[in-house]
C-alpha cells in the first residue's frame, strides 16, 4: 500500500521533543541522552524510530544522517531518495513547530486500521504490521495541529519502515501533483483523464474540470497558510483548504478534498464542490406557467396546493386511496399521487374518501417532458445542458441544494445514455 504471529511493543511511550528558540529555525531535541533502544541494544525502539522521522521532518536532523542512524535492518526495503522524498512530503503538513511526538492509543490505531482495509482490503497483512503517532505542532496558526507518522513492527517486535507502506504513499504524491498542475496550468485536458475513475461520464468530467480551474483560482487561498497537506497514509492523502469566500449552504470557509488510491492501481479524487439550487429551479412550469413550487413561502398558491385547481391542469390522479394515503402522528396525511409525467409527495389534509386534498408539497419528480423546471431543464434534454448549470450534480448521490423561504430543496437528476430521463426536487427535512 506476510501472515504471521506478531508480537507488538507497548504503545505507552510519551515522548516529547521541546523546542530550543535559539536557532531562527525550531529545533527539536530528543527527552533521553540519546536513541531508545530496544533490550538487545542493537534496534531503535518505535518510538525512538518516529523520533528520528520528526526530527528530520522538523528540520532539526538532516535527512540524510536521520536516515543514516536508522540501523539497517529497519530500514532495508526503503531507499535513500524514498526516505528524503517521504520526509519532504510529511513535511508539507507541519506549517508550524513541532511540540511532542505521541504514541496512538490502541483503540485509534484499530479505528486506522479499519479504514485502511475499507479501502484496500489486500492489504491486512501489512496493516497489521502498522503502528502509529501523533507528531502534535504548535503556532501552525492554520487549519489542525497534528499529523499522524507510522511505521511497522515486526514478528520479532522490531520497529521499521517498510518500502510498501512508503512507496504507496509517493504513488499517491505523484498523482496528487499531476493533480494540481494540471488545475495549475488549466489544462482541461490532462484534468479531465485524471478525473476519469472519479466520473465515469465524460460530459460530467469535462464540465466538472472547467468548474474546478475556476473554483481553484477564484476562491481557494493560495498562500501556503491556506492550504495545508492534511492525512498522510496508504489509504489516501487529504488536503485542507482556506477559502477566500464560503460556498454551499453552510457558509464555511474551509473545506478538505482527497486522493484515494484503489486496489487496481487507480486513483479518485474526492473534491466536489457544491451545486447551489438556484430558486428558479424550484418552481415547475407547465405550458409556460408555474404549477407548484418547493420549499417556497407555504402561504403562497403554488407550495400549498388544493386539488381541485391543479387537477384541472394535470388531470386526476392514477391512483389515490388507502394505499398512497398514510395518516401521520401529527394528524396530517402524507399523500403520494402519481400523474402523466410527475409524481409528487404532499403532506396535508384529505377528504371525502380520497377524492380530494389539499397540502404543501414535499417532492416532486418529472418523468416527461411534459413538466419542467424554471430555468428550463427538462426530461429529454442532453446531460451536458444540465452539467453546464449543476456540474457535480452527476458524481454519486450529489445533489444540487439551495437555501429556501421553508427550508433546503435538493435536486437530484437521473442521467441514462448522455440524457436526463428524470429530475427530482425534495424538501431535506421530508
Amino acid at each position: 500500500m506476510k501472515v504471521r504471529a506478531m508480537v507488538y511493543l507497548p504503545l505507552l511511550l510519551l515522548v516529547t521533543l521541546l523546542l530550543m528558540t535559539a536557532c531562527s529555525q525550531p529545533v527539536l531535541t530528543q527527552s533521553t541522552s540519546g536513541p531508545v533502544v530496544t533490550e538487545s541494544g542493537k534496534y531503535l525502539s518505535s518510538s525512538a524510530l518516529a523520533q528520528q522521522l520528526a526530527l528530520a521532518i522538523g528540520g532539526n536532523l538532516d535527512i540524510q544522517t536521520a536516515f543514516l542512524a536508522i540501523p539497517e535492518r529497519q530500514r532495508e526495503s526503503v531507499t535513500a531518495d524514498q526516505f528524503q522524498r517521504y520526509v519532504l512530503l510529511l513535511r508539507k503538513g507541519v506549517p508550524g513547530r513541532i511540540s511532542s511526538l505521541v504514541a496512538m492509543n490502541d483503540n485509534q490505531i484499530e479505528t486506522v486500521r479499519q479504514q485502511v482495509l475499507d479501502r484496500l482490503p489486500g492489504q491486512q497483512e501489512l496493516v497489521a504490521r502498522t503502528i502509529g503517532f501523533w507528531l502534535n505542532i504548535r503556532d501552525s496558526g492554520i487549519i489542525g495541529d497534528r499529523i499522524e507518522l507510522y511505521c511497522q513492527v515486526d514478528e520479532e517486535g522490531i520497529a521499521y519502515l517498510d518500502g510498501i507502506w512508503i512507496n504507496q504513499i509517493l504513488r499517491l504524491d505523484d498523482f496528487t501533483n499531476l493533480y494540481f498542475d494540471a488545475i495549475d496550468r488549466q489544462d482541461m485536458d490532462s484534468l479531465s483523464e485524471l478525473l476519469r475513475h472519479s466520473i465515469p461520464d465524460d460530459l460530467a468530467r469535462q464540465a466538472i474540470a472547467r468548474q474546478l480551474v475556476w473554483f481553484y483560482r477564484n476562491q481557494v487561498e493560495t498562500d501556503t497558510s491556506g492550504f495545508r497537506l492534511q492525512t498522510i497514509r496508504i489509504d489516501g492523502l487529504s488536503f485542507a483548504e482556506k477559502l477566500l469566500t464560503s460556498i454551499g449552504s453552510n457558509n464555511t470557509l474551509t473545506r478538505t478534498i482527497e486522493l484515494i488510491p484503489r486496489a487496481d492501481g487507480t486513483f479518485l479524487v474526492d473534491d466536489l464542490l457544491p451545486s447551489v439550487l438556484n430558486v428558479t429551479d424550484t418552481d415547475i412550469i407547465y405550458e409556460e406557467d408555474p404549477i407548484l413550487r418547493i420549499g417556497g413561502d407555504t402561504n403562497s398558491a403554488l407550495v400549498t396546493l388544493y386539488s381541485v385547481p391543479f387537477e384541472a391542469i394535470t388531470g386526476k390522479s392514477v391512483l389515490h386511496d388507502d394505499s398512497t394515503c398514510t395518516l401521520l402522528e401529527n394528524g396530517k396525511s402524507l399523500i403520494r399521487l402519481r400523474y402523466e409525467g410527475l409524481e409528487i409527495t404532499v403532506e396535508g389534509d384529505c377528504y371525502n374518501n380520497h377524492s380530494r386534498w389539499r397540502g404543501r408539497v414535499l417532492s416532486a419528480r418529472l418523468t416527461s417532458d411534459t413538466f419542467y423546471l424554471g430555468s428550463g431543464l427538462r426530461v429529454g434534454m442532453p446531460a451536458s445542458s444540465l452539467y453546464a448549470r449543476y456540474p457535480f450534480i452527476s458524481v454519486g448521490d450529489k445533489v444540487a441544494i439551495g437555501e429556501m423561504e421553508s427550508g433546503e430543496v435538493a435536486l437530484s437528476a437521473e442521467i441514462d445514455n448522455g440524457f436526463v430521463t428524470a429530475l427530482r426536487l425534495l424538501m431535506q427535512d421530508a
